[in-house]
C-alpha cells in the first residue's frame, strides 16, 4: 500500500539521524555520557509505527501479502517465538542485575520493537526501494555535512539533528596530523568518523545496485561518496571499500564503478 511505502521511505530517512528526544541525560563523573541517555529517537517512532502495523497485520492474518514468521505453521514459526521466549528471559535477568536497570529497559524495550517490526512487516520491492531511497537522501546530507566539516576544521553542534560539536585544535576529538596542521576527520551527522565510514559503504553498495542504469547521477553520485569515505580517514572503511572495489571489478556490469572509485581514492589520498 502508498502508506506502506511512504512509511518506509520515512524509515530511511531518519535512521542515520541522531534527532532525539531526551528524557534522562547519561553523565559520567560529572560530564555528559551518551551511552547513558535515555531519549526516543525520530526513528525508534517510525520503528515503533511498523511493529504495530505488523503486529495488526499477524492478527487480521496478513490478507494477500506474504506471511510473517509469526503467521506461519510449523517448524519456522516454533523458531521465532522460541527465540522471543529466549531473548524475554535473557532480558528479565539482564534488567534485574544491571546497575542501571531503566537503561537496560530501554534498550531491550529498542531491540523488541525492531524484532517485531522487521518480522510483521511484508517485503516487497516497492517497500525495499521506498526505504533506500529515503536512505540514500539522508546520506546526501551527511556528505554535505562532511565536506563542510573537512574544509572548515569544525562541526558545529546541531541539537536538533543531535550533532555534538568537534574541533581539529579539541583534544580527544578524531583528527590527522600531517606538516601542514590538525585537520578534522569527517563526522558528517554521526558520532564518530568510523561511523560516518561504514554508513558511506553501505550507500555505496546501494548505489552499486543500479549500476546497469549507466547514468551521470549514479557515477557522479558514486565519486562524491567515495571522497567522502576518504575524508573520514577510517582504516575499516577504507578497508571495507578496496574490498567492495574488488568484489565490483569482478563483474562487467559494475566494473567501471570499481575503476573510478579507485582513480577517486588514489587521488585523494594522495593529496591528503
Amino acid at each position: 500500500s502508498s502508506a506502506r511505502t511512504v512509511l518506509a521511505a520515512i524509515a530511511g530517512f531518519f535512521l542515520p539521524w541522531g534527532t532525539v528526544w531526551i528524557l534522562r541525560p547519561g553523565m559520567l563523573g560529572g560530564v555528559p555520557w551518551p551511552l547513558a541517555t535515555i531519549g526516543v529517537y525520530a526513528s525508534d517512532v517510525v520503528l515503533l509505527m511498523a511493529a504495530v502495523i505488523g503486529l495488526v497485520r499477524d492478527v487480521r492474518g496478513g490478507g494477500d501479502q506474504d506471511p510473517s514468521p509469526f503467521q506461519k505453521r510449523g517448524s519456522e514459526r516454533g523458531w521465532m517465538l522460541g527465540v522471543c521466549a529466549m531473548l524475554i528471559v535473557i532480558s528479565m535477568a539482564n534488567i534485574r542485575v544491571s546497575a542501571d536497570p531503566l537503561l537496560s529497559f530501554a534498550g531491550w524495550l529498542r531491540l523488541f520493537t525492531l524484532l517485531f517490526a522487521l518480522a510483521g512487516l511484508p517485503y516487497d520491492r516497492d517497500t525495499t526501494r521506498a526505504f533506500l531511497g529515503g536512505f540514500l537522501m539522508a546520506m546526501v546530507g551527511h556528505v554535505v555535512l562532511a565536506m563542510v566539516q573537512f574544509v572548515a576544521l569544525t562541526a558545529p553542534a546541531w541539537k536538533l539533528l543531535g550533532i555534538a560539536a568537534h574541533g581539529a585544535w579539541v583534544h580527544g576529538d578524531a583528527v590527522i596530523e600531517t606538516m601542514t596542521g590538525r585537520w578534522l576527520r569527517a563526522y558528517g551527522g554521526f558520532p564518530h568518523p568510523n561511523v560516518l565510514g561504514v554508513a558511506l559503504l553501505i550507500t555505496l553498495l546501494v548505489i552499486s545496485t543500479g549500476a546497469k542504469r549507466r547514468d551521470g547521477l549514479e557515477m557522479t553520485a558514486w565519486v562524491v561518496c567515495v571522497l567522502a569515505l576518504i575524508l573520514t580517514f577510517s582504516r575499516a572503511a577504507l578497508l571495507g571499500l578496496g574490498l567492495l572495489l574488488i568484489a565490483l571489478s569482478m563483474q562487467y556490469a559494475t566494473r567501471r564503478l570499481a575503476i573510478v572509485g579507485a582513480l577517486v581514492a588514489a587521488i585523494a589520498l594522495g593529496m591528503t
